[in-house]
């Protein structure tokens, strides 16, 4: 089961990051669509990528890591790093689908933001969770506070909570 999880993941997460890295390219490349006829194709290839291919592979990359943190019970510093990181990268989805969303809100006249600007945004990132996974550091040192590192196994407490 773990196996499959880790594969699931790995495949998915590749997707997403090619996802990442290929998106911002083909948006800059509506800087240069001048027909009207080859922004259409453009667009609808945008949007399709966008959400056929990036979005999914993205659910399926955070879901099946959330069901390995769990499956593996890894709730470690480092595993807390990752997440950060991952959380920019789930900021920088957001971005490019704030890209395309413009794009086909705007017409044929909008121009994308140039590809460099993005790539900087999203490649970091991604850099990082690999150099975090592959080296998973001590970051004791850091201070976290334990509640964050180590589940508690008990019920939250339901009095708080407003009816």
């Amino acid at each position: 089961m773990i196996l499959l999880l880790k594969a699931l993941h790995i495949i998915a997460l590749s997707i997403w990051c090619g996802m990442l890295v290929g998106m911002p390219l083909l948006l800059a490349r509506s800087r240069r669509v001048e027909d009207f006829d080859d922004w259409v194709v453009w667009r609808v290839r945008a949007h399709l990528l966008y959400r056929l291919l990036a979005t999914p592979a993205a659910v399926v990359a955070t879901g099946s890591g959330i069901a390995l943190i769990f499956a593996r019970e890894v709730f470690s510093e480092w595993m807390l790093l990752k997440l950060l990181l991952v959380g920019l990268m789930v900021a920088g989805h957001a971005l490019i689908g704030h890209v395309v969303l413009k794009s086909g809100e705007e017409g044929s006249h909008y121009r994308a933001p140039p590809a460099f600007p993005l790539l900087l945004v999203l490649v970091p990132p991604m850099l990082a969770v690999l150099v975090v996974v592959l080296l998973k550091p001590d970051l004791s040192a850091l201070g976290w506070p334990e509640v964050l590192s180590e589940p508690r196994m008990r019920q939250l407490p339901l009095s708080d909570v407003p009816r």
